[in-house]
Parts: C-alpha cells; sequence; structure tokens
C-alpha cells in the first residue's frame, strides 16, 4: 500500500504511517520486503522522528537542569510553583494528575532540603502555607540564569524569521495534536465502543 502524492493524510494514513515508522527504521530489513512510501509519507516519518529527538532532547535537558541543583524535575516544579503567591497543593496535583499523597511527600522533601517553609494558614488552621526559603531562591536564580545561557547560546542565535517559521510552525501541530488526541480520548470513552 502506498501513501498517494498530493492526497490528504486521513485517519487509516496515521495507522499505516505509524507501522511504516517502525519498518522503515528497521534497518535488518531488505530493501525488497520494504514497502513503498510516497515522499510526502516520508516527509511525515521524518516529521515525526524529528520531534521525538526534540521532546526528548528537551526532557534531558530539563533533568540535567534539575539536576544540576540537586533536585527532581518535580521538585524543580514544585518550587517554582511555591514562590508564586496563590500556590496550592491540590491545584498543583490536579495540573499534574498525580495524588495529593505524591505532592506532599514532594513538598515534605523541599522542606527537608531548606528551600521550602510550611506553616499553619492563617485563614484555616487545617491549611498549610508554602514559602520558597532565601535558599530556594538562590537555588531559582541558578536554574534560570542556566536557563538563560542555553536561550542565547542555542535560540538567540536563531534567525528572527526562522523563530516565527517554528512557533508558528509549533503551535499548528500542537493544537492538531491536542484536537487529535481530544477526539481519541471521546472515542475510547463512547459507550457504545467495543473493546
Amino acid at each position: 500500500m502506498a501513501l498517494g502524492l498530493g492526497a490528504p493524510l486521513g485517519a487509516l494514513d496515521f495507522i499505516y504511517l505509524d507501522q511504516l515508522l517502525t519498518l522503515v527504521n528497521n534497518v535488518r530489513m531488505s530493501g525488497h520486503v520494504r514497502p513503498e512510501i510516497s515522499p510526502k509519507a516520508r516527509l511525515a516519518l521524518e516529521a515525526v522522528e524529528v520531534f521525538g529527538q526534540l521532546a526528548g532532547l528537551y526532557e534531558e535537558r530539563r533533568r540535567q537542569l534539575a539536576e544540576s541543583v540537586g533536585l527532581t524535575i518535580v521538585q524543580w516544579q514544585a518550587l517554582e510553583q511555591v514562590q508564586h503567591e496563590h500556590f496550592m497543593p491540590s491545584m498543583f496535583a490536579a495540573q499534574r494528575e498525580s495524588s495529593a499523597a505524591a505532592v506532599s511527600k514532594v513538598l515534605r522533601q523541599l522542606v527537608d532540603k531548606g528551600l521550602v517553609v510550611a506553616t499553619l494558614s492563617d485563614k484555616d488552621g487545617r491549611q498549610r502555607d508554602y514559602n520558597v526559603t532565601e535558599r530556594g531562591r538562590l537555588l531559582l536564580d541558578d536554574v534560570r540564569e542556566q536557563r538563560q545561557r542555553a536561550i542565547a547560546e542555542i535560540w538567540m542565535k536563531l534567525a528572527s524569521d526562522e523563530l516565527e517559521h517554528f512557533v508558528g510552525f509549533g503551535r499548528k501541530v500542537a493544537q492538531k495534536l491536542d484536537t487529535w488526541a481530544t477526539s481519541e480520548a471521546q472515542q475510547a470513552t463512547r459507550p457504545d465502543k467495543k473493546k
């Protein structure tokens, strides 16, 4: 099966592209066994590969930044959130789709590291208020400085038109992925859907 040149990609084509991604990247396959792939399908596969590479590099860089100051990514994210005036652990848990217990554990770790202090709330004795310590602020400043250096070395060395194109294209792909994922989730939860 070959995808036609210039034809819009439908849902079945994306399933086929996913299967082709595995086949095309399998170097053990002999050339005569490989399926025929249109130039547009090959470009789509390359785009998915580049997207995966960027996502992996981004996540690895975040891990490196967090570890450079002795934190995990989750601890770093929590510390960033705590510095905001209206930090609420329950909202942080909801944003991360994690349990209150997991967030509580991360906050205790930050307290133990001396990066956050927890006090009983003046408004509600059942609640705690969390504030970043001076040590925590210095640590966040260090991470921000490292991020700014990376932005200066990588992003600021790109031409403005390249950045504009990347941002526009990235938003378009993100919107399409979000729409598609939402549609897939809705279809998966339909009561008439057979499993």
